[in-house]
């Protein structure tokens, strides 16, 4: 059985909007549907409760792309330039 602290700090959710907390204020969330070491629940769990809470999310799910990181990066940088003016 896996000691109950570890397994809190392993969870986002415990933290996100809790008194003591920072956090980015911008996120940017990618998952490849074909990405088989995630539920594709995660990912819009995780948006979902950061725009509850106030941030600015940009979420999108990668049709067709397993885990990687490099197929947006057109996006990726129009998203950075966007929240950096």
């Amino acid at each position: 059985m896996a000691d109950e602290h570890a397994v809190k700090l392993m969870n986002p959710l415990n933290y996100i909007g809790e008194p003591g907390s920072t956090f980015a204020k911008y996120w940017r969330v990618r998952h490849g549907t074909l990405d088989f070491g995630n539920m594709l629940t995660n990912p819009i769990i995780l948006s979902t409760t950061l725009q509850n809470k106030g941030f600015d999310i940009d979420c999108a799910l990668a049709w067709d792309q397993a885990h990687a990181g490099d197929y947006d990066l057109d996006e990726l940088f129009v998203w950075l330039d966007r929240i950096c003016r």
